[in-house]
């Protein structure tokens, strides 16, 4: 009987020590993991701590009505831009003098827009339309990008003559 307790007690020794190893190895693994995810979470912080000292812009030229047109230059971004200068490469006589004048603009926060008249040309298209931006973000560096707007399309309607017939005005039913 007393060998057999022995026996036993080795087993339960045996099977105690393999839990203990596989508790071990499963923790470290799960530290592994957690300092792992860690990581990742303090990049994803800096990350967006850079994105949030962001100046993006969104250049668009818009109709509010029948040959009336604006260029309107919105920051997208979440940071304040400064010292905003534009710079029409081409159909630089479309916007006004004084309204050029009044660039560079010392700060653009978020959110805010510009809106400058912008007179249209016959061969003002797509690819004939070229504005460049600069302006330096929050960490005081300088930033450039190029835009392109695209002037839109006016369809006009035929004027109809007073006179016409049209089914809802014909005087015979």
């Amino acid at each position: 009987m007393q060998y057999s307790f022995d026996v036993g007690a080795f087993i339960v020794a045996v099977i105690a020590l393999g839990l203990t190893i596989w508790n071990s190895i499963r923790q470290s693994r799960l530290e592994r993991d957690q300092d792992r995810l860690n990581k990742l979470m303090i990049a994803r912080e800096e990350r967006d701590a850079v994105e949030h000292d962001k100046a993006e812009f969104d250049v668009r030229i818009v109709t509010p009505g029948v040959g009336r047109y604006y260029l309107t230059i919105n920051n997208v971004g979440r940071s304040t831009a400064h010292n905003v200068g534009l710079s029409p490469t081409k159909f630089g006589n479309a916007f006004t003098s004084q309204e050029l004048e009044s660039f560079p603009r010392s700060a653009l926060g978020a959110g805010e827009q510009i809106e400058l008249t912008f007179i249209r040309f016959m061969d003002a298209t797509v690819e004939n339309i070229h504005i460049v931006l600069t302006w330096t973000d929050a960490h005081g560096e300088p930033q450039k990008q190029d835009f392109y707007p695209s002037v839109p399309k006016v369809e006009r309607q035929p004027e109809r003559s007073p006179y016409a017939l049209s089914r809802d005005r014909f005087p015979f039913k």
